[in-house]
């Protein structure tokens, strides 16, 4: 069967996003090996591209320029469309009026349908990133640089918080390093949790070392206090490690109060730190500490004095810094009623 269409209307019918069948609507005629009860029987809605006034090949799948229109039409409605005489010209403007009102219907259910999945997806996608970020960022540093582009370098009053293991280095060589990254992930799990209960921030694990501030970026008034509240909480969360681990870990704290910057560095991998001097004092009070005590500054003691017991130490020296008074944490007192 060889022939063309001429000043006629063409309908492609699609199921499943491919061509099934090709027909002129004034006389069914369908190409190829589909039959056109073949395409109605394959589902209640067809979906239908209305071409005007093409040329197509009979002997194989019509070869058609841009559809006027798309729609997506109820397979009965299209048998009864198939019965009306095109050939009057009235009849033929209402149909093609008919089928083009339909197209456009159809295309606005379609394009809400696409914009509330593009919103739906876009609101999920958000949402991941929003929890990654603020996985690796404090919450309202993640919230600055999401909608102003950077975190900006800040001052903050806060209290600096180092713990360090006493001879970490002779427990490696006695056990696997799968053991002791497993041992170091239930520890340090263990210090986040603390650390955020007492509204501090973690900095970061070097090693065995951990890290953590209070009063940034979050300023809270008592750092000193949850500083040393959160030091507290630690050695006792080591003393019930210690009595079922096969090998004790002695911990060294240092804490000490003072001026920070805190800022986001870096494009890759951010990461929100502290800077200044006092940073470096925080850490050689934990290094100049003793196992298993809390060693902090005068100026931590002085913050923290009526809330908790302390054991004067005198002038100690700091590597690289002038001597400065220390104090060990005996205790909390107890509450005043």
């Amino acid at each position: 069967m060889a022939g063309t269409f001429t000043n006629s209307l063409i309908v492609l019918l699609y199921t499943d996003g491919l061509p099934q069948a090709c027909l002129q609507i004034d006389k069914p005629t369908v190409f190829g090996e589909s039959k056109l009860n073949d395409v109605f029987n394959l589902g209640s809605r067809i979906a239908v591209r209305v071409f005007r006034g093409k040329k197509a090949d009979t002997e194989s799948r019509p070869t058609l320029r841009k559809a006027d229109f798309t729609m997506s039409i109820q397979r009965n409605r299209l048998q009864e469309l198939m019965k009306i005489n095109v050939n009057e010209p009235s009849a033929r403007t209402l149909l093609l009026d008919h089928l083009e009102s339909l197209a456009t219907i159809d295309d606005d259910t379609l394009q809400k349908r696409l914009l509330k999945d593009l919103v739906r997806n876009y609101v999920a996608l958000e949402r991941r990133v929003d929890t990654l970020l603020k996985n690796t960022l404090p919450a309202s540093v993640a919230e600055t640089i999401k909608y102003e582009g950077r975190y900006p370098p800040t001052p903050c009053e806060c209290s600096i918080l180092f713990t360090d293991f006493c001879g970490f280095t002779r427990i490696c060589e006695a056990v696997s390093s799968q053991a002791m990254v497993e041992t170091l992930d239930t520890l340090f799990a263990a210090f986040d949790d603390l650390v955020d209960a007492h509204h501090g921030t973690k900095i970061k694990t070097i090693g065995d070392a951990y890290m953590a501030v209070f009063g940034a970026p979050t300023r809270v008034p008592d750092h000193a206090v949850m500083a040393v509240r959160a030091a507290l909480a630690m050695q006792a969360f080591m003393g019930r490690f210690n009595r079922r681990a096969p090998r004790p870990f002695g911990m060294r704290v240092g804490i000490h109060s003072g001026q920070v910057t805190t800022g986001v560095v870096g494009k890759e991998r951010m990461q929100f730190d502290v800077f200044g001097d006092d940073v470096n004092i925080a850490a050689r009070f934990e290094s100049s500490g003793e196992p298993d005590r809390i060693n902090v500054s005068e100026a931590t003691y002085l913050a923290a004095r009526d809330h908790f017991s302390f054991e004067a130490r005198g002038e100690i020296p700091l590597k690289h810094k002038a001597a400065m008074r220390a104090f060990f944490v005996s205790g909390e007192l107890p509450a005043v009623q």
